[in-house]
């Protein structure tokens, strides 16, 4: 049997860390609703050859704007919207 140490035991918990740690910035932008979720996915992709990059789309997936839902059809909106 071969000998195994706790390094070898600790390389997958690593390997699966870090692939988790690559869509954090994703997947808050997902959660908020940024509007260009397209650009934290570009600079997460961005991200794997330095971190600067992934640390960029860590910090765009929180300051990006929400997206803002369209209105509902039917119902007025404003001041005519109310009525006695």
């Amino acid at each position: 049997m071969p000998h195994v140490t706790a390094a070898t035991l600790a390389w997958p918990a690593v390997i699966l860390a870090v692939m988790v740690l690559f869509w954090v910035p994703l997947i808050i932008a997902v959660i908020r609703g940024a509007e260009r979720i397209g650009l934290v996915a570009l600079l997460s992709i961005l991200g794997l050859a330095g971190g600067v990059m992934w640390l960029a789309a860590l910090v765009a997936a929180f300051i990006l704007p929400r997206r803002t839902p369209p209105p509902l059809r039917g119902y007025a909106s404003g001041p005519a919207a109310w009525r006695p």
